[in-house]
């Protein structure tokens, strides 16, 4: 799901941000889900990289929206389960999301990624490999169309029916957990 959060960036929130036992724990609050909107647009203003003091001018800047008491509650409920901590890079104190499932995203690349060329690119290189996946040769899965050359570092090659070959969603996943992403 994509979280639309500012002129420039998106939030991607997956399942597992949902089935987190603290974030299941926080909507079993009273107002876990406000508690939830609360730390979805923190981390969208601060986009990731967060300084001590954020907190306090987000805090006062959302209070007029949510009430003081409820914006102290939901950071008290953050940094009590761990999923906002400090840390200290030099002098600098920051604060870390501790959650799995949230990614940044910028706007181009949503939406460079949801035109139609993109789909057609992926549908032809499906076609090409006649709906199997080229690594293990499963059938009838979810399938992916990876970029043989990244995404990210040949924007040239993001629609040659070439550069991509179809795999699964397994052997996708396994590929990037190995190699990383932007990596060709």
């Amino acid at each position: 799901m994509n979280v639309y959060c500012g002129r420039e960036y998106w939030i991607d929130i997956n399942e597992s941000f949902f089935n987190d036992r603290r974030v299941k724990y926080i909507r079993t609050q009273e107002k876990g889900n406000v508690y939830i909107l609360i730390l979805l647009e923190f981390l969208s203003m601060v986009h990731g990289q967060m300084l001590k003091n954020d907190i306090e001018m987000f805090a006062e800047k959302c209070s007029e929206r949510y009430g003081k008491k409820t914006v102290d509650d939901a950071f008290q409920y953050f940094m009590y389960l761990g999923i906002l901590k400090y840390s200290l890079s030099g002098k600098t104190e920051y604060i870390q999301c501790n959650l799995d499932g949230i990614k940044f995203k910028s706007r181009s690349h949503i939406e460079s990624r949801t035109c139609q060329n993109y789909y057609l690119w992926r549908y032809k290189v499906f076609e090409r490999d006649g709906f199997r996946c080229q690594n293990c040769g499963a059938e009838d899965v979810e399938l992916n169309a990876h970029h043989i050359k990244s995404w990210k570092n040949y924007p040239d090659l993001r629609f040659v029916i070439s550069n991509g070959v179809t795999w699964c969603k397994r052997c996708h996943i396994d590929y990037h957990s190995q190699y990383g992403r932007g990596n060709d």
